[in-house]
């Protein structure tokens, strides 16, 4: 007797659409999984949200979502929500949960000049866990921390085909560019990867 293969189901969770980038690879990882996409919009952008109103949105978002299919893995597809919510999500959720943090330990490694740039909502920049990973993994370089809200706006536009406007990026990415010893700058925003490209363009030289 040859048994169906049970079907895993995923749900992720952010304010716009900015974890559609981990859907992506995602399906190309576990393409048999069944995935449910929970967009927070009413709440977007959570950059400018307080902490207690992102917790309880997340939280009811993801209520809902597992009150309707019989989740197996939480992702928290968004890096503002993760550095506050994954221990209210794992205290309230049997299912597997998994999250999304800055890549700092990552960038300080790869970093040959030693410092580094912080591209996130201004929400993600100042949290105290993006702080602690800076201490833990990042000591010795010098991080350039910048937040933005205007650039998740822009993401969003790009992902509904509308026209981005590159003064607005390359004014959000300023910072960065004024600081010429930086090579490596980390995406603290999911939204972020959506205009990878455009960075690109506007950049006035190579970063990482």
């Amino acid at each position: 007797c040859q048994t169906t293969p049970k079907v895993p189901h995923i749900a992720l969770l952010d304010s716009g659409v900015g974890g559609a980038s981990l859907l992506v690879h995602l399906r190309d990882k576990i393409p048999q999984a069944q995935y449910i996409y929970g967009f927070d919009n009413g709440g977007f952008p959570y950059g400018e949200r307080s902490e207690e109103e992102i917790i309880e949105r997340q939280l009811s978002v993801a209520q809902k979502l597992s009150d309707a299919h019989p989740l197996d893995l939480i992702v928290v597809a968004c890096n503002t929500a993760s550095t506050l919510v994954l221990p209210h999500f794992r205290q309230k959720f049997t299912s597997l949960v998994v999250g999304v943090v800055p890549a700092i330990k990552v960038a300080a490694k790869q970093s040959l000049s030693g410092s580094i740039g912080l591209l996130a909502t201004p929400a993600t920049v100042h949290r105290p866990y993006t702080n602690q990973l800076i201490r833990d993994f990042a000591n010795s370089c010098q991080v350039t921390k910048v937040g933005s809200v205007a650039l998740v706006e822009e993401a969003e536009k790009k992902y509904r085909r509308e026209m981005v406007d590159l003064e607005v990026i390359a004014k959000e990415l300023t910072p960065l560019f004024l600081n010429s010893s930086i090579d490596t700058v980390v995406l603290g925003c999911t939204h972020f990867s959506h205009l990878i490209d455009e960075f690109k363009q506007v950049a006035p030289r190579q970063i990482h």
